[in-house]
């Protein structure tokens, strides 16, 4: 019977009744006091008022936030199974109505947090995980955080509390902080040197590293601990409103934030000089600090209003000066000095020197400059009592302050003679000539000499123009030659007189040539007219005829005499040389071998005066044709057996003409050119027909 009855219960529904027993019996443990109280208690209050939150959902998390466990840097931690569908803003709810929270962090276990639901994203996921701080825990465990990204454990417990440090807002005002914890040393109860510390500000730590003094910030990093809006701890960010402040002087000091310009502030941290500067390279002492001028392109000294007071001389010596022999920390004295341009010299007092100075002036090898309204000079060298010795350095340096350029700069740079008797020459760098200067710098003869020697009893040896040696006085005037100069002039007059000499010899000689030459023609002529006498021909004679035109004029053509016919009124000849075979003669030709009768009486041709056939020879071109003969005899075999060298000319194929003698000229005045060379001075041998060999 009993069984029977048992029977009819299957399985499943047992567990379902056990199941609602177990959850009952829960309910009365939690709702009893019965629940065990693990540590830590958070003590949330089980009220049944939660707006919205339904019973069953209440009874669950007051079991579950009734026992937290401990999570990282002492957060407390539950987890939620996410199978009892437990939305997001229901546990938001449930722990914003206790009294003991401080913040929460709702963590899905690989699952996305919706606006609803819990909702895993591979099904995997059994729980959510929820973490909590209590009330008046969240400074240990921002703390703790601050300690692990410091790496400094001796910040959290600083061996200098009530410390004092000067901060800035978002509008650079002047902020103080007290209950500072910093682990360096301490100044006046202000933060000094290098270290780290923190300060705890409405919920949020600000930490601090880097170096101070007096208090403020000189090279150092602010970083800020806060809660974002998803409630989360943040990681530590950097203040970007962090500022830089240089070191007081007058009651102001510059200050910067990063990325930004430099500006001046007082001591209250009230801005004085607005954020303008890119450096500033000296703080304000006795009302003046020096900074960068972007707009000069300098270093310029303000006043305390942050006004342009003038250009920093300090800069302008070190950076614009050239050749300088001192830096300016070098300039320890004060002299009077020369300073010279190209057009003459000026003495100025106060000059900042590096050497020494005697009597006021100065002295010795260094640099030094002086600054004179808008003008800055400077000098580099060596002087003797204020003067310039040997090559010296100056540089003129006019200030421009209406503009965005620097200066304008003029270089000299001069090369001095000692100074003798109150005079010097000076030579400009790049120059050639030297200028006559007073020792007061007046300038007397600019730019004339070349080379100068030292006055001596009022006077001074120079070279000018022409390489010419010459005495001049204090004014520059000329007095004399100099010994080595007069000896020049008298050898030039002596040369010039020598080659009047041989002027004269030469047209004596040329007179004597001349006249020689006019007697010889005219015995030529008086021979050529007695040998037109055909009485004089004999059979076998060398017979000329002389050509009046065209390019052979002057030049001769040649026969023999072959045979009378019988009234010996006509000659038959046959042409043995000629200047060309292309001439013609009565339309005959004249080349050679060709014959042919020519009139004995009333002829141009002549019976050969002495000479005259050899001189046919040196141009004869009659043959016709290639003149084999003439080309084996002017190009001889290079082989072993060579011809001897022509006794006449010695090997060179050319002879003097005799027409000219060689000069190439011939006329009254000696001025026309030889028509028989035709100005070449040279004919060709007629004993080797200008081969040059026998």
């Amino acid at each position: 019977m009993y069984n029977s009855e048992f029977g009819k219960f299957s399985g499943v529904k047992f567990m379902l009744i056990m199941k609602k027993l177990l959850i009952v019996f829960l309910c009365i443990l939690s709702f009893t006091g019965y629940a065990q109280d693990y540590s830590p208690q958070t003590n949330f209050e089980s009220s049944s008022q939660i707006k919205g939150l339904k019973p069953k959902t209440k009874t669950y998390l007051d079991q579950v936030f009734a026992n937290p466990t401990v999570s990282d840097y002492g957060r407390l931690m539950v987890q939620i199974d996410i199978k009892q569908k437990i939305k997001y803003d229901d546990i938001v709810a449930y722990i914003n109505e206790q009294n003991n929270y401080t913040t929460i962090t709702i963590i899905g276990n690989n699952a996305t947090q919706t606006n609803s639901w819990l909702i895993p994203h591979d099904q995997k996921a059994i729980v959510t995980m929820v973490l909590f701080l209590k009330k008046g825990d969240y400074k240990n465990y921002a703390l703790k955080h601050l300690a692990k990204y410091a790496k400094s454990k001796e910040i959290i417990n600083g061996t200098n509390a009530d410390a004092f440090i000067y901060t800035f807002d978002n509008q650079t005002q002047l902020l103080t902080r007290n209950n500072v914890i910093w682990n360096g040393s301490l100044s006046n109860g202000k933060i000094s040197g290098n270290g780290q510390g923190y300060y705890y500000n409405n919920g949020t730590i600000i930490y601090f590293t880097g170096s101070f003094k007096d208090g403020y910030p000189s090279d150092c990093s602010f970083y800020k601990y806060t809660i974002n809006e998803s409630k989360v701890f943040s990681k530590p960010s950097i203040i970007q409103n962090n500022i830089k402040v240089e070191t007081f002087g007058d009651g102001l000091a510059a200050f910067t934030k990063p990325n930004e310009r430099y500006g001046f502030i007082d001591k209250y941290g009230k801005i004085v000089i607005k954020q303008q500067y890119t450096k500033v390279v000296k703080p304000f002492h006795d009302g003046k600090a020096v900074v960068w001028d972007e707009k000069r392109h300098s270093n310029v000294i303000i006043n305390t209003n942050g006004d342009f007071v003038d250009y920093d001389e300090e800069y302008i010596y070190d950076y614009n000066v050239r050749v300088a022999k001192a830096s300016y920390s070098k300039l320890n004295s004060i002299g009077k000095g020369m300073f010279f341009t190209y057009s003459g010299g000026t003495l100025i007092d106060n000059f900042k020197w590096s050497g020494e100075v005697v009597n006021g002036m100065i002295n010795g090898d260094g640099s030094g400059f002086t600054k004179n309204d808008k003008t800055f000079y400077f000098i580099s060298g060596t002087f003797v009592n204020g003067f310039p010795k040997d090559c010296v350095y100056f540089e003129r340096i006019i200030l421009l302050y209406d503009n965005a350029n620097v200066a304008q700069i003029d270089e000299y740079e001069i090369g001095f003679d000692i100074l003798s008797e109150g005079m010097a020459f000076i030579l400009p760098k790049g120059d050639v000539r030297f200028s006559l200067v007073t020792e007061y710098g007046k300038m007397v003869v600019e730019d004339e000499y070349y080379n100068c020697k030292p006055f001596e009893n009022g006077k001074a040896e120079v070279v000018i123009g022409g390489n010419k040696e010459i005495i001049i006085d204090k004014n520059g005037e000329f007095v004399e030659y100099t010994a080595n100069e007069k000896a020049k002039i008298k050898a030039i007059e002596d040369a010039e007189k020598a080659r009047q000499q041989r002027i004269k010899d030469s047209l004596d000689y040329i007179a004597q040539q001349k006249a020689a030459l006019e007697r010889k023609k005219a015995e030529y002529e008086r021979l050529v007219a007695i040998n037109c006498n055909s009485k004089l021909w004999n059979q076998g004679d060398h017979i000329c005829l002389l050509l009046t035109e065209g390019s052979y004029e002057g030049k001769l053509t040649c026969g023999t005499l072959e045979e009378w016919n019988t009234n010996h009124t006509k000659a038959k000849i046959k042409i043995v040389t000629s200047p060309s075979k292309n001439l013609t003669y009565n339309g005959e030709l004249l080349q050679k071998n060709n014959t042919f009768w020519i009139d004995a009486k009333g002829t141009r041709w002549h019976k050969a005066v002495k000479g005259e056939f050899e001189e046919t020879l040196t141009y004869d071109n009659s043959i016709k044709g290639p003149d084999v003969i003439y080309q084996q005899v002017s190009s001889p075999s290079s082989g072993p057996h060579r011809y001897d060298d022509c006794d006449y000319c010695k090997g060179s194929g050319k002879l003097e003409c005799p027409s000219c003698g060689g000069d190439g000229y011939c006329g009254w005045n000696n001025d026309e050119y030889c028509t028989s060379c035709k100005g070449r001075g040279m004919e060709r041998c007629y004993h080797c027909h200008g081969t040059g060999r026998k």
